[in-house]
């Protein structure tokens, strides 16, 4: 807390400091004293600020209806601040000003909510020194991922005493906000509930009562989830113990509102068409710099081979060639969907900020270079996907440039957000960028000009031939662009894969008019905590997975990606420190769970690294650890071509505690995935006679019989699969 203090004291001294000073220290030719002067003012100022001029936030809630809360979010600062939320996409709301202090009051359901402050620089930040928690209302901090937190507010209306006086909705009811689902595919209702309301839950229409069907009641008894399929026609409400749910909440007494389902509910099989065809495949990302290079010659920026990352702007030699020159090597590891890291002309390693998206980066290679790529990668039933960037582009992009000429009279002045003008674009940007990054403007996708160039781009790029699009952060985008995006690209390429980068829950995505499945980053999470022995890991995996499943749908449960190493996390490897038994007992998992496995490039070789840019080391390729290579091999040729484990549905088995014990089925086949992760020898009691299966891995299992009982015995830390005919 004091060192978050002491930051923070230092971010508002220099937001003062600077414009005061800094004019003056740049026209200074003895530059370096300029500095000295500006530190030793700033140090006098900062115990003025420390001891006498803390921060001073608050938060403060009334309620305005059943349903919402009004929430007043104040807070003492110098300068413009905005206030910024995930449940808003992390989009800057500015916040009214009355002398130095400023407001925003927004009306919010009852749910939780992390939020930051961001300033007009982008610089994001947290109230060191929180207020006391209100009646009814929570502040806890949060990890945002990225070394850093959020601030979390929590609104849970039975505790607020205005609230009790009609009872509505109370916030243990859900597993989020939208705890309640209307799906087509097949035409069913999804409802959660804790477990206090008990097992019985009746949807009423036209006078009969229809019984839902408990589908999961997780081992931590978090909440029950129920479903009706197929859903009847018409008005109904829902009874549930002695409470009525409606739309206008929960209470005692039933009111007048009643929910309407559709006369008619419209399949979605067309539309879904390309997932089916993709579900369960291997996908191997690559990201591009760092995995081959093939050019005999090196750029004179380009650094040797294998050096550690430094920043963005380091490059080391790796193109589309040497990725070419690999196919061979990925096929033996199983894999059947190739996605490239973003590889459209821009000047950083990484490409997240596109110049054009129409040319290839010269460094990786040319548009024939790309189309070899295509071909040869077919011939191996391998498929192309690339890195779509459409919330954000570069500042070298033409548009942004454009609009930096001629600024309020250029035509793609609402191309982006622009606060006001002239645009600056370095030391105080007035416009939105990613996270307040002033090289990457972020684009307007609510601008139809915008909408319909993104649309040209993808089909583009379908017309060379690749598969499919992985969308940067797409929830970031403003409005709901994707179901018209999907809609127009499917109708011309009725194969074409949509893959959405969403790092949490993500149900809302996966209802067949968005994408056919998301980067599904919480099992990467799960497995981790299984693989580290955490308590209670394994229930957990296990609740999670069926309510995931229970939410998703099963139409996407195997078209999700399944990630435990990315260019935006720390590789598996380092994660589980350096244990390379954690890594392939993960990876085993990684495989045996439903999804689309992502085998980040060099994982498989043994590569480690931190987070970004340490995850995004060149592949040792002078010294990979070929034995792990193998063991990836002999996951991918056997996952490749069995249909339960791409297909199949999922069953949890009894078992130990520190056992983790399911089979995945499909049609007639079934396979059963045996994990110990823990230090000491398992017994597991098999379900079936040994004499009717196939042990993948048998070097990590001995089997044995004990009073006409077959038990395996699993070694510490490993796992299998086994089959039957």
């Amino acid at each position: 807390m004091i060192l978050e203090t002491i930051s923070f004291s230092l971010f508002r001294i220099k937001n003062i400091v600077n414009p005061l000073f800094l004019f003056k220290i740049k026209q200074n030719r003895n530059y370096a004293s300029g500095k000295i002067m500006l530190k030793l003012l700033k140090l006098l100022l900062f115990s003025f600020f420390f001891f006498w001029a803390p921060l001073r936030s608050e938060v403060r809630i009334e309620s305005f209806s059943p349903e919402w809360f009004l929430v007043t979010f104040s807070l003492s600062f110098s300068e413009k601040i905005f206030w910024t939320c995930a449940d808003f996409s992390w989009r800057p709301i500015e916040m009214n000003r009355e002398q130095n202090r400023f407001f925003l009051q927004l009306l919010m359901e009852p749910g939780r909510y992390e939020f930051k402050y961001q300033t007009l620089q982008g610089k994001w930040f947290l109230d060191p020194d929180p207020p006391p928690s209100q009646t009814g209302v929570q502040l806890i901090k949060s990890s945002d991922g990225f070394q850093g937190f959020n601030q979390c507010l929590l609104l849970m209306p039975e505790n607020t005493p205005s609230m009790k006086k009609t009872p509505v909705l109370p916030y243990s009811f859900t597993t989020g906000i939208k705890s309640l689902r209307w799906l087509e595919d097949p035409p069913r209702c999804l409802l959660s509930l804790a477990p206090e309301f008990g097992k019985t839950v009746l949807l009423w229409a036209d006078g009969r009562a229809y019984p839902l069907r408990l589908k999961f009641s997780g081992s931590l008894k978090k909440n029950l989830g129920f479903e009706l399929a197929p859903i009847p026609q018409g008005k109904a409400y829902f009874q549930i113990g002695e409470w009525f749910l409606s739309p206008a909440g929960l209470s005692r007494q039933l009111g007048s509102e009643r929910f309407e389902f559709p006369s008619q509910t419209e399949g979605l099989d067309g539309v879904r068409a390309s997932s089916h065809q993709h579900q369960g495949k291997i996908v191997y990302q690559i990201f591009p710099d760092r995995f081959c290079k093939a050019q005999i010659r090196s750029r004179s920026d380009e650094r040797p081979w294998g050096e550690k990352p430094r920043d963005s702007w380091d490059f080391f030699g790796g193109d589309l060639d040497g990725i070419l020159q690999k196919l061979d090597y990925l096929h033996s590891l199983g894999v059947e969907l190739l996605y490239l890291n973003p590889i459209f002309l821009a000047d950083t390693n990484h490409r997240y900020n596109t110049s054009d998206y129409f040319q290839i980066d010269p460094r990786l290679g040319t548009l024939e270079d790309f189309q070899d790529l295509v071909r040869e990668s077919r011939k191996r039933g391998i498929e192309v996907i690339l890195d779509g960037v459409f919330n954000h582009t570069g500042e070298n992009f033409f548009a942004f440039q454009d609009l930096l000429q001629y600024q309020e009279k250029s035509p793609y002045r609402e191309w982006y957000y622009v606060l006001n003008f002239p645009l600056k674009e370095k030391d105080k940007i007035n416009y939105e960028g990613w996270w307040g990054i002033g090289s990457l403007p972020k684009l307007n996708i609510q601008h139809e000009e915008v909408r319909h160039y993104v649309y040209q781009v993808a089909r583009y790029w379908a017309k060379q031939g690749i598969a499919g699009l992985r969308l940067d952060v797409p929830n970031e985008w403003r409005g709901d662009y994707w179901p018209e995006f999907r809609n127009t690209l499917l109708a011309e390429f009725p194969q074409f894969f949509l893959i959405g980068e969403i790092w949490d829950r993500a149900e809302d995505w996966l209802y067949g008019n968005r994408f056919d499945g998301v980067t599904h980053y919480p099992l990467r999470h799960w497995i981790l905590d299984v693989i580290q022995e955490k308590p209670k890991a394994i229930s957990q995996l296990k609740e999670n997975v069926q309510e995931f499943d229970f939410y998703y749908g099963s139409w996407s449960r195997n078209t999700n990606w399944t990630v435990l190493s990315s260019h935006d996390t720390p590789r598996f490897l380092t994660a589980v420190q350096h244990q390379e038994q954690k890594l392939k007992l993960g990876a085993l998992l990684q495989y045996g769970l439903p999804g689309m496995p992502v085998l980040y490039y060099g994982d498989e070789a043994g590569l480690s690294g931190g987070i970004d840019p340490d995850c995004r080391r060149c592949y040792p390729w002078d010294r990979p650890n070929q034995k792990l290579i193998h063991y990836y091999q002999q996951l991918g040729q056997y996952r490749k071509w069995r249909l339960s484990l791409k297909k199949g549905d999922i069953e949890f088995l009894p078992a130990p505690r520190d056992v983790l014990f399911f089979r995945r089925t499909y049609q007639q086949e079934t396979t059963y995935v045996v994990c110990n992760p823990s230090t000491r020898i398992q017994k597991l009691r098999l379900p079936f006679r040994p004499n009717s299966i196939k042990i993948l891995f048998p070097e990590q299992i001995h089997i044995e019989n004990e009073k006409k009982n077959w038990y395996l015995l699993i070694q510490p830390e490993s796992g299998c699969y086994l089959e039957e005919p």
